[in-house]
C-alpha cells in the first residue's frame, strides 16, 4: 500500500523530535535575559495617554455586555 501525497508531506512537517530538551545553562541565561529586559520594562514610566484612558475607564460605569446581533456588522453611523 503507497503512501498517499498527504500523508508524504505531514511525515516531512513533523518535527525530527517533538520533546526538545534545553540544558540548564541554557534556560538559566535565557531566564536572565528576560528578568533584564522585563526589569525594564517595569521602570519606563507609563505614557501620559495611557494614564488618562485609565482614568477614564475608573471613572465609567461598567459597561453592559454586547448583544451579538448577525445583521450589525459592527459599523456606527
Amino acid at each position: 500500500m503507497a503512501d498517499s501525497p498527504k500523508s508524504k508531506a505531514a511525515a516531512r512537517r513533523k518535527p525530527r523530535n517533538a520533546d526538545p530538551m534545553v540544558s540548564p545553562a541554557v534556560q538559566a541565561k535565557i531566564g536572565e535575559q528576560l528578568r533584564g529586559l522585563y526589569d525594564d520594562i517595569k521602570s519606563d514610566p507609563i505614557p501620559d495617554r495611557l494614564l488618562s484612558l485609565l482614568q477614564q475607564l475608573e471613572g465609567a460605569p461598567p459597561a453592559a455586555p454586547a448583544s451579538r446581533d448577525d445583521s450589525d456588522d459592527g459599523s456606527r453611523q
